[in-house]
């Protein structure tokens, strides 16, 4: 079986839903909508965030990168911030976002780090 990239499946994504650049040029990060209220948006979390309404948001479900885990080479990504002060503050940055932009109703699923350290004494 031939692997697609991540880039194909959302092309394909674009290609088939009622997805439209006219429909939606003031947030063009939208890759895929069914018409009926649900999104695939990609791009950095806090500029996103930034463009969409007040009460946008109905579901939240997120793993944000751990502190000082991984690089993935984007510059100002969360997570590879020097001290762990700035990467608490721009997590609450993004959730205050993702705060004003969640419904009254809405939830929020977030997973942060399933990463613990072991000290072994000898």
């Amino acid at each position: 079986m031939e692997t697609k990239s991540v880039d194909h499946y959302f092309e394909n994504l674009f290609r088939y839903s009622s997805y439209s650049v006219g429909q939606t040029q003031e947030i063009p990060e939208i890759r895929w909508k069914d018409g009926k209220g649900s999104y695939i948006i990609c791009g950095d979390a806090l500029t996103i965030l930034e463009k969409l309404p007040d009460s946008f948001i109905q579901t939240v479900i997120t793993s944000p990168p751990y502190y000082g885990m991984r690089d993935y080479g984007i510059p100002g990504q969360i997570g590879a911030e020097r001290y762990l002060d700035d990467y608490i503050a721009h997590l609450v940055a993004v959730f205050r976002e993702v705060r004003r932009t969640l419904t009254d109703d809405g939830t929020i699923w977030i997973n942060i780090s399933d990463f613990y350290l072991i000290v072994l004494t000898v």
